[in-house]
């Protein structure tokens, strides 16, 4: 389980379907996350892109090859 704030990411491991998910979440501070990512030694899917459906989002990957969508709304100031 992983936990922030008012947020629980509830895991379960299934080996035999290991890299078959993507999960979409929306973050408040999506520069924050990526900092935390590149940190913990995450590499980037995809780069912060400004989606023409109105979301800023950055793709990554777990050693399972699960891929997870992370998203803030678009701000005005926000950069690709």
């Amino acid at each position: 389980m992983v936990t922030q704030n008012s947020a629980v990411l509830h895991l379960d491991v299934e080996p035999a379907r290991a890299g078959s998910s993507r999960t979409h979440m929306i973050v408040d501070d999506l520069d924050s996350v990526c900092d935390r990512l590149g940190r913990a030694g995450f590499g980037l899917l995809q780069q912060p892109t400004i989606q023409e459906w109105g979301l800023r989002d950055i793709w990554v990957a777990d050693p399972d090859g699960n891929v997870f969508e992370l998203a803030e709304p678009v701000r005005k100031r926000a950069s690709a």
